[in-house]
């Protein structure tokens, strides 16, 4: 991250509200948003893609690479497509949306797309249910920015029994107030609230 970016996070997280009873901001690269204080997490940097790729990864339980959580918040970051590969952000999107649309059609609950200038906002939530595993409920909310040659992927996922009570708890308020500084600072344009707002119901 170069001194500017650095500089406008640093001032988006100087300017947050005081966090809800249990949570603390959490600063990841240029996302700041709502972290469950008790949770657990990991960061992984993939070495071997074409373009920087990193994933940070929280959830109350116990997790790993070989050990996936059942519920928890995942974080993907994608940069400099273009720059590397000459495709762009919003092409990079739509490969890594394609899969799960394919795969799940049949247990969409919710797909919609949003442009504000030069960003594509995507909302996709489905049920996930392989045979012999525990049924999820998977939420992901997904962020181009062609600008900036990036996309940031939030997925929120939690078992179907227990969705309600875990969307509302800590779904609702991580991602109802996350600020991506490179794309939208969601406390500055209140457009971009607004969109992103309706897109989290």
């Amino acid at each position: 991250m170069d001194t500017d970016k650095i500089q406008a996070a640093i001032n988006a997280q100087a300017q947050l509200p005081r966090p809800p009873e249990g949570f603390a901001w959490k600063l990841y690269g240029e996302a700041t948003f709502l972290k469950p204080i008790s949770w657990h997490e990991h960061e992984h940097v993939a070495t071997t893609n074409a373009f920087p790729t990193t994933t940070y990864a929280t959830s109350p339980e116990s997790f790993s690479k070989t050990k996936p959580f059942e519920m928890g918040l995942t974080l993907q970051v994608m940069r400099d497509s273009f720059q590397n590969i000459k495709v762009d952000a919003k092409q990079i999107a739509d490969a890594y949306l394609q899969p799960h649309l394919d795969t799940h059609k049949k247990y969409i609950i919710h797909f919609e797309r949003n442009a504000n200038n030069h960003v594509d906002l995507t909302t996709l939530r489905y049920k996930d249910a392989p045979p012999g595993l525990k049924p999820l409920i998977v939420h992901k909310h997904i962020m181009a920015d062609a600008e900036s040659d990036t996309v940031h992927i939030f997925t929120f996922e939690s078992p179907e029994k227990s969705w309600d009570q875990n969307w509302k708890k800590f779904g609702t308020p991580i991602l109802s107030q996350l600020r991506v500084n490179t794309i939208v600072t969601l406390a500055d344009a209140e457009d971009a609230q607004q969109l992103t707002g309706h897109m989290l119901q």
